[in-house]
């Protein structure tokens, strides 16, 4: 096996320096054979270039992406604080309030799945990046599932497409909550139930998150909805079409609210 590989090295050896001198004879024979030579390696060199420099760009984007996602929480946790201070100075507002109580800390997503009935996401962001459980996780089109696991660097996320999870949410027209779940067949759509019968439904309408936990800030948009139906005589049962695509998700922010602890230690003492 070692006399083959050592022919093997033998032959490619001889193979390059038999064209090197071939290179070499034709540029010395004459003009046009050099002018040739000398174009066709340029030709090489270009694209040779080319190629390299698409490698380190596409390398620095991950560093781009990383530093726009960290402008993009800054700017989002900006809005949410002027929502707030709209909100607090009695001004109507149409996105997120109570803004103080959160701070956003991106991620980028690594694995993802849309089809179990029991969906989950890891992204980039551990322990040391001050993650933890139990911490809500949104992105600018809507809410996308919550923290159950952490290492130093990684989290896995209980996704909002999971048969077991129900979470409260506003019909944004009005003001009426929902409880919203997913029925595990489509990842664009989810339902929402409890709607009374005489709250007033159409098509289109907004669904936004209701705030009534600790984990999520209110009125962010969630979907539209996109059909209802009467479920059990007494309450509506809405489709809703999602903003955010599931199938597609790269980043997304965990949501830091600074009285998680609070309210969590308020809800055992109550039981």
């Amino acid at each position: 096996m070692r006399r083959r590989s050592d022919r093997i090295y033998l032959t490619v050896t001889v193979f390059i320096i038999l064209e090197a001198v071939s290179a070499f004879m034709i540029f010395r024979s004459g003009a046009v054979q050099k002018n040739v030579l000398v174009a066709s390696m340029r030709v090489c060199s270009d694209y040779v270039e080319d190629r390299w420099s698409k490698v380190l760009y596409w390398f620095s984007l991950k560093d781009v992406n990383r530093d726009l996602m960290k402008v993009n929480a800054a700017l989002i946790a900006r809005n949410m604080k002027l929502m707030n201070h709209l909100e607090r100075i009695g001004m109507p507002h149409d996105s997120v309030a109570d803004s103080d109580r959160y701070n956003l800390i991106p991620a980028m997503v690594i694995s993802n799945s849309v089809g179990r009935l029991h969906n989950y996401l890891i992204v980039d962001k551990g322990e040391d990046d001050g993650i933890r459980t139990d911490m809500g996780v949104i992105t600018n089109s809507g809410l996308i599932g919550s923290v159950v696991a952490v290492s130093s660097r990684y989290s896995r996320i209980v996704s909002m497409l999971d048969t077991d999870t129900r979470f409260s949410v506003i019909l944004k027209r009005n003001g009426t909550f929902g409880t919203m779940y997913w029925k595990g067949t489509d990842p664009t759509r989810m339902a929402v139930m409890d709607i009374p019968v005489h709250t007033p439904v159409s098509e289109g309408d907004t669904i936004i998150s209701s705030g009534y936990s600790a984990f999520f800030p209110s009125g962010i948009p969630i979907g539209t909805i996109s059909a209802f139906s009467l479920n059990d005589g007494i309450n509506y049962e809405l489709e809703v079409e999602l903003f955010e695509d599931f199938r597609s998700l790269k980043y997304v922010y965990v949501v830091d609210s600074q009285d998680a602890a609070e309210i969590a230690g308020l809800k055992i003492e109550s039981r």
